[in-house]
């Protein structure tokens, strides 16, 4: 049996933050990505002011802290499910995510475990591991080219859109 291998990490420094993207890196090879839209961010922003996406904490730093993480763990379950769609089917898989929210990992494993598992019947919370890329590395390139909007690379790049509807519904669940 074959392992599929996910390698996961972001380029920006935040969400909110101008061309802020995802990359996705498929058994070492394949590129999946997407620079996050301005329009879905001033949108989802909107809605967690009103009060719309089922976002509670006592605190209003630890509920926007917690937005951040969805809104960003959302990203990544969509990008898991572009690059499964177009593999059809694995047997064994490992979830290799970027450090990049200190203290939540937790948090994100949990979130693309409960997402995923539907589509992955053998995947494990275990083999979702949290880990730091060496740089220079493809998943780094490639999070550079993303949020550089460099299209010379873009074009041997699988480009994901991202559908409002289908976030909104994701992080408020």
């Amino acid at each position: 049996m074959a392992i599929t291998v996910f390698q996961i990490d972001k380029s920006g420094g935040d969400i909110f933050e101008k061309d802020y993207s995802i990359v996705l890196i498929l058994n070492k090879k394949e590129v999946y990505g997407v620079n996050i839209p301005k329009k879905i961010k001033d949108e989802l922003v909107n809605l967690f002011k009103k009060g719309e996406l089922n976002i509670n904490h006592n605190s209003k730093k630890k509920r926007k802290n917690r937005f951040r993480l969805r809104f960003h763990t959302i990203v990544v379950i969509k990008l898991i499910e572009k690059a499964l769609y177009d593999l059809g089917s694995i047997d064994e898989v490992n979830m290799l995510i970027c450090n990049d929210f200190d203290g939540h990992f937790h948090e994100i494993q949990d979130m693309i475990f409960k997402n995923i598992f539907k589509l992955i019947p053998s995947l494990k919370l275990e083999d979702i591991i949290q880990t730091k890329f060496q740089k220079p590395s493809l998943i780094d390139d490639a999070g550079k080219a993303f949020r550089n909007n460099d299209k010379d690379k873009l074009k041997d790049y699988n480009l994901v859109k991202l559908n409002l509807i289908e976030l909104i519904k994701i992080i408020k669940k």
